[in-house]
């Protein structure tokens, strides 16, 4: 069968050792098939059997394994870090009901800035202003003042609400 390919293509060179050739005649078609033998060297550096093969494997699961544990680890500490600064955080916190409410309500004094200070001032002006009068007459002017406070949270309570409407 070379003999003939040779003849038709009219080659003379004899067939490379490093090449092997099959052919198959099917409807006076000829198929050929060709494939290339490489040699192996004798190198030692390279490991070309399958226990070489199954040890690069074993180094390199292992290394997998490794930086797996390595991510586990440090996941796991950055967990615990993370549930130790939040715990410190709800153990200052002070769950009692009414320490929040003082909280929240000192925190809306301070918003208010250095007016707070002079509506102090002048509330503590007005008390000791009043305690300086005769009894019967303190009594008049607290329940006077009462009702003007009254009145003055009554305003600060529709401004409030006005204010809230306008937002939606």
């Amino acid at each position: 069968m070379l003999e003939q390919q040779k003849e038709l293509n009219n080659v003379s060179a004899t067939p490379s050792p490093l090449k092997e050739e099959e052919s198959v005649t099917t409807d006076g078609t000829v198929i050929v098939y060709e494939s290339t033998i490489t040699p192996v060297s004798n190198d030692k550096d390279k490991l070309t059997t399958t226990e070489g093969k199954e040890d690069d494997f074993g180094q390199k699961t292992k290394k997998a394994q490794n930086a797996f544990q390595d991510l586990f680890t440090t996941a796991i500490e950055k967990g615990k870090s993370i549930a130790s600064q939040e715990a410190k955080k709800l153990a200052a916190m002070d769950f009692n009901p009414s320490a929040r409410i003082a909280a929240k309500d000192s925190a809306d004094i301070a918003m208010l800035g250095p007016s707070v200070e002079g509506l102090a001032r002048t509330f503590e002006d007005v008390m000791t202003g009043i305690g300086q009068e005769s009894y019967d007459e303190q009594a008049n002017l607290l329940t006077g003042y009462e009702k003007l406070l009254q009145e003055q949270i009554s305003v600060i309570n529709s401004k409030i609400h006005y204010v809230k409407r306008l937002e939606k």
